[in-house]
């Protein structure tokens, strides 16, 4: 049974955190932004028969409120320092971390703020680093639509833009869950059948706040973030379905600039490999921080 606790931040914002199992802390941090935690629990109890398994939910999302939501209060830096804040709670010099998409690049952000504190991170599907790779995913999202398909997901990505902006939080739920039900699942996941259930099950536990990318996104693309970490010593792995839409070739940019980086690719797989590819999923995680200690 996961057990839900709290930790509090210098800038005042109490954040929920649960966790399952005993050992090593291993932080898992999910994508987004904007989504609770909630998705990965199914994820992370595979692992929590050896490691305790610690999942939190980011400012602004699920059960961690956020008073104001601005530029300043959703800067990646704030992100940073809740992770450390964390950490600190926790009482571990070290953590190791598992970040997906989103997720994945908050642990990077992290880990070039905090390299001392990190002792090892698995990047799962990491999202992309820049403003030209985002338009990069749009596009083999879109390569894979025809054209009646593509004119409709580019519609409705822009009616649920606009519902965005005006705040329009009940018809953008609604164009999200459509976006997602008829075009992110299926191309996200190579398994059909498991992209039908991922996205009824995004229906029914649906709990994202639309209105924290627009503030956070432009601060993380501003970072420079393989400059950052260039040179950067952290045991990290890098895993990737070859079947994703986001820019994979990200793996080897990472590698070229992290000394302990270890890429891996799996086939017939898409952004969740744990659905596509559970056994070898699991297996690479575990031998990874089996190896690290």
């Amino acid at each position: 049974m996961w057990e839900e606790a709290q930790f509090h931040t210098a800038d005042g914002i109490t954040h929920a955190y649960y966790h399952l199992g005993t050992g090593v802390p291993l932080l898992w941090i999910n994508g987004g932004p904007g989504d609770s935690h909630n998705a990965l629990r199914v994820v992370a109890r595979g692992m929590s028969n050896r490691l305790m398994c610690v999942l939190y939910d980011q400012r602004g999302c699920g059960q961690t409120s956020l008073p104001e939501q601005n530029a300043d209060t959703l800067h990646i830096d704030r992100f940073a320092d809740d992770i450390e804040a964390l950490r600190q709670h926790l009482g571990v010099a070290q953590l190791h971390i598992i970040g997906h998409s989103w997720g994945a690049m908050l642990a990077l952000a992290y880990a070039a703020t905090y390299p001392e504190h990190v002792a090892a991170m698995a990047l799962i599907a990491p999202g992309p680093f820049t403003p030209k790779l985002a338009r990069v995913v749009k596009t083999n999202i879109s390569a894979r639509f025809n054209r009646n398909q593509r004119y409709m997901f580019d519609m409705l990505r822009s009616q649920r833009k606009m519902a965005i902006i005006n705040r329009d939080n009940p018809l953008q739920k609604k164009l999200h869950i459509r976006l997602m039900s008829e075009f992110y699942a299926p191309t996200w996941i190579y398994t059909p059948e498991k992209a039908i259930q991922h996205a009824r099950d995004f229906e029914m536990q649906y709990n994202v706040n639309p209105y924290i990318a627009e503030y956070v996104l432009p601060s993380w693309y501003a970072l420079d973030i393989l400059s950052i970490i260039d040179g950067l010593a952290t045991p990290t792995l890098v895993m990737y379905g070859y079947q994703d839409p986001q820019a994979i070739t990200q793996a080897y940019m990472l590698a070229q600039r992290m000394v302990n980086a270890r890429v891996v690719l799996l086939d017939e797989c898409g952004h969740l490999p744990w659905l596509d590819q559970p056994e070898r999923f699991y297996a690479e995680i575990d031998l990874f921080f089996q190896g690290v200690g």
